[in-house]
């Protein structure tokens, strides 16, 4: 009895992420279309993408110079690798003189004396939330139809899902039908990656890298401490594929049971 009310409980929340999706993608092409807002807000409840522009994944990797070196004439600044005069010189062309300041940042071990080096570059294994913007119609109807599409094979799970709970509670789960909604679930899965790794492909195209710039008012340009950049090298998750894969695995063992429930329901 307690698992058939998990069971009912999950439907309903499937159901109710099943409406939020339809009426947030609904809500996007509405908005590129008539160019209005692309979400709805309910008090503190808000349905669709708020901020401006187009949501991407994007890979990120920061790197902060071990060395800062600003000049006197307050032009230009020189980055380089190690403090030191001889890899000063190498870099730049200037006199001591000229050195207005030198900052020195590197990451450290909490151990002083521990014999562990820690490099400066940092990569973030997990993908970013970067929105984009531009008057290009061919890019919009492009990132509207990724981002719809996205949104269908999301819906089209969950209602494979609410199909097998249906299954379970009639009490009806060892059928053909079952073993066609296990089979739909794993290559909506396989699916859905190999479509984002034709996007990314096509978003690493259209956005090659994004890399940040710090510019002064008092000055044509300034190099900022820390540099960072995003590229799409590992918005994808593999892992999905493998999900899939097993999921259609799964799926012929539920088939194989169904063969050999109905052989022994036919011997008896």
């Amino acid at each position: 009895m307690k698992y058939k009310l998990l069971a009912h409980f999950i439907r309903i929340c499937l159901f109710f992420g099943v409406l939020i999706i339809s009426i947030s993608v609904l809500q996007n092409i509405l908005g590129e279309i008539f160019n209005t807002k692309k979400y709805w807000q309910f008090g503190d409840l808000i349905i669709g993408e708020k901020t401006s522009g187009f949501p991407m994944q994007m890979g990120m990797q920061i790197y902060m110079p071990d060395t800062i070196i600003t000049f006197e004439n307050a032009k230009s600044n020189g980055i380089v690798k190690r403090y030191d005069d001889h890899s000063i010189k190498e870099s730049v062309n200037f006199k001591s003189a000229d050195i207005k300041n030198a900052i020195i940042q590197k990451l450290k071990v909490g151990d002083v004396n521990s014999p562990i080096s820690v490099s400066n570059n940092i990569n973030i294994d997990n993908a970013v939330r970067v929105s984009v913007d531009t008057k290009n119609k061919t890019y919009r109807v492009f990132w509207t139809l990724s981002y719809v599409l996205k949104k269908v094979f999301l819906i089209s799970i969950f209602l494979c899902i609410i199909g097998l709970i249906n299954a379970y509670l009639k009490g009806t789960f060892l059928n053909k039908k079952s073993f066609k909604m296990i089979s739909f679930i794993g290559i909506f899965l396989i699916l859905a990656e190999v479509f984002e790794c034709f996007f990314v492909f096509i978003n690493a195209k259209i956005i090659p890298a994004i890399y940040l710039e710090t510019a002064g008012l008092n000055r044509e340009f300034i190099d900022s401490a820390i540099q960072f950049n995003l590229n799409f090298g590992k918005s994808i998750g593999y892992s999905n594929i493998g999900i899939g894969i097993m999921v259609l695995i799964l799926s012929k063992v539920i088939k194989d049971a169904i063969v050999i429930k109905q052989e022994n329901d036919l011997t008896i």
